[in-house]
């Protein structure tokens, strides 16, 4: 504990030295298979690493664990994750497939597949589309893990919707956090990474099933709430 609140307080100054986007304390991507993507994973402000990872190591020597047993706890934390790591695998390739495929990343002119589904579904719903707003955001959190990956890969796809529709954009955008925060109970990674901590592998259909009705009363009150605003014309930022 001591360790990551030291390591994100600016004024101790050691805050400025990990977050970087160079080396030594990152790990820079620069194109991949032509494509300049100009990614940089920050691993040494990544806390999974600092300080889990180290915290587990110096555990080792400070309870005096012999050999046998440390295999054993990192044989049992490597299945534990197993299933949460190809989940998560997949689903953040994915929300970065649709982040990147704008015409700045590709040879064929056209638009980002979220410009084009915004577009595809303002023309399909119309005014209707008060009540597929939150469900995006949902959507986003239960497919990429995550309430700010949601919102990242979505919140262009609601603006522009909104902004074609002519409907109040920061509303929208508020669906959108809502039904991304909605959505994380419904989460595959948050679920399958739960049942793996307590040891309750197997249950993670009925866990998500049980979830899936307050889910949806949170979004039909945001719809009632915030979509009721958007019809009477209140715009917060008129």
């Amino acid at each position: 504990a001591i360790i990551l609140v030291v390591t994100r307080i600016p004024q101790i100054g050691i805050k400025g030295i990990l977050n970087v986007t160079t080396p030594p304390f990152a790990i820079a991507i620069n194109s991949i298979f032509g494509v300049e993507v100009g990614f940089s994973w920050k691993w040494a402000w990544n806390p999974g690493v600092l300080p889990f990872i180290l915290v587990a190591l110096l555990i080792i020597p400070l309870h005096k664990m012999s050999g046998e047993r440390v295999k054993a706890a990192w044989k049992e934390t490597f299945s534990m994750v197993g299933g949460a790591a190809i989940a998560l695998l997949f689903g953040i390739a994915m929300v970065q497939l649709f982040k990147m495929s704008g015409a700045e990343f590709n040879n064929s002119g056209m638009e980002s597949m979220l410009i084009v589904m915004a577009n595809g579904l303002a023309d399909l719903f119309g005014t209707a589309y008060i009540i597929v707003a939150p469900v995006i955001g949902v959507i986003g959190a239960f497919i990429s893990g995550s309430a700010t990956v949601s919102c990242t890969l979505f919140s262009t796809l609601q603006y522009a919707a909104a902004t074609r529709l002519g409907l109040a954009p920061m509303l929208i955008l508020a669906m959108q956090v809502m039904g991304g925060a909605m959505g994380n109970m419904v989460c595959v990674n948050n679920i399958v990474s739960a049942c793996a901590t307590c040891g309750t592998i197997g249950a993670e259909g009925r866990l998500m099933r049980s979830n899936v009705v307050p889910c949806l009363i949170y979004a039909a009150l945001t719809i009632l709430i915030l979509g009721g605003l958007i019809i009477t014309g209140f715009n917060p930022i008129a």
